[in-house]
């Protein structure tokens, strides 16, 4: 364990208060990943876990130098980060732009954000809680037959489904397919490799926070041109 939640923060309590490109970004990384925890009926504070633990640091460092990440072992032996945001106006600032607990069916496109830090945030998301891959297609006769490529984010609800894939769509032409298998699954997917290099191109065009592994494996699926 490494940090202390205690630590006093300076630079975290103005950071959702003024769009930017690293605030737009962060949220969407909350949206997907990150957890409200309510006492009292009362949201408090934030968390966010990722197992990749540099990028963590990365993220806990644009919000505030001095914000600690806490480093631990899980139960199935994998090394994780937690940072929590315990300051009462820093939730509420996240509340008012659209950060919300038990957010699963319920999530919406956030409150007032700008549309030139729309890719900022999707990135965000995607990093949270997107998917690229590619894989050979065979055929019965085990002879290569082309390549299945698919990139896709997991999304809390349809409405905020929707509204990401109007957003892509909007500024990349990419059209996606909303599946939603189970009452509390959905996902935003696209198949074709012209849109997968387009949304990519577009939410990349600003290279600041983003989640490395994840960039080059989308550099990868989505080949040349």
């Amino acid at each position: 364990m490494r940090g202390n939640f205690s630590v006093p923060l300076t630079t975290a309590l103005g950071f959702f208060q003024k769009w930017t490109p690293d605030m737009a970004y962060v949220l969407g990384l909350l949206f997907a990943d990150g957890c409200v925890v309510c006492r009292q009926g009362r949201p408090f504070p934030i968390h966010l876990e990722l197992k990749d633990i540099e990028f963590l640091n990365s993220v806990a460092y644009v919000i505030d130098p001095a914000l600690p990440v806490h480093t631990f072992c899980r139960a199935d032996g994998r090394m994780t980060g937690k940072f929590q945001l315990c300051r009462q106006s820093i939730v509420d600032d996240c509340l008012a732009v659209g950060l919300r607990p038990r957010k699963s069916l319920t999530l919406e496109w956030p409150t007032g954000l700008p549309p030139e830090l729309e890719a900022d945030f999707v990135r965000g998301y995607f990093d949270g809680d997107g998917t690229v891959y590619g894989r050979h297609q065979l055929t019965a006769e085990g002879r290569p037959n082309g390549n299945l490529r698919r990139l896709s984010s997991a999304c809390a609800s349809l409405r905020f489904a929707a509204s990401l894939r109007d957003v892509i769509n909007s500024n990349t032409g990419a059209r996606g397919q909303i599946l939603s298998p189970y009452p509390t699954a959905t996902r935003l997917e696209f198949i074709r490799a012209p849109e997968i290099r387009m949304i990519g191109e577009w939410m990349y065009r600003r290279l600041g926070l983003y989640l490395e592994r994840k960039y080059e494996t989308w550099k990868r699926v989505a080949g040349p041109e």
